[in-house]
């Protein structure tokens, strides 16, 4: 796995592109059947790892609260906070790879590891897990964003360019907080 540090959108075209997978995806994911989805436990899981690689707070805690509550115990949440993949069964480890393969490249994946991804679910159960790790993907991009210009973390030339970012940001980032206070 790449170094750990935390990502955020650096220009509002990577945000564009993002959101407009994110909204496609998730408009389909409403029409798969719910014999069809995969486990809740298991979609925690992923998002558990998506959010080890972008090192997203507020999503880690989210996360980590709902995985609790969907049956994930808790030293198996610290391993995937870690980015181990040990606690991962067989079966699951494609989509683990791939999640975090899709969150080092703020979503560019190879097309070899796309095929892999494909060709270990078929199309229809793969984009069914690839619409969590593409919002969660998000959200975790959005909540950093946020996080680095609330925290003075920029530098002057990086805040004054990236006013729009935090402005299409700061919304999303919010409900996400507003989330991990229920």
């Amino acid at each position: 796995m790449a170094e750990k540090r935390l990502r955020n959108f650096e220009t509002a075209g990577e945000f564009f592109r993002m959101f407009g997978g994110v909204f496609r995806t998730m408009s389909g994911m409403r029409r798969i059947p719910k014999n069809e989805r995969i486990a809740a436990e298991f979609s925690e899981r992923i998002m558990l790892a998506v959010t080890a690689v972008n090192q997203c707070a507020y999503c880690s805690f989210l996360h980590t609260q709902t995985a609790l509550e969907k049956g994930v115990q808790l030293d198996q949440i610290h391993q995937i906070l870690e980015g181990e993949i040990g606690s991962f069964s067989d079966e699951e480890i494609p989509a683990v790879l791939y999640g975090q393969h899709y969150a080092e490249t703020k979503g560019n994946v190879s097309a070899a590891a796309r095929e892999k991804f494909i060709s270990a679910y078929g199309a229809s159960r793969a984009g069914h897990i690839e619409g969590y790790i593409m919002s969660v993907c998000f959200g975790n991009l959005c909540s950093n964003t946020v996080y680095t210009r609330e925290n003075n973390l920029l530098t002057p030339e990086q805040k004054r360019r990236g006013l729009l970012l935090y402005l299409l940001c700061k919304p999303i980032a919010a409900g996400i907080r507003r989330s991990g206070k229920r």
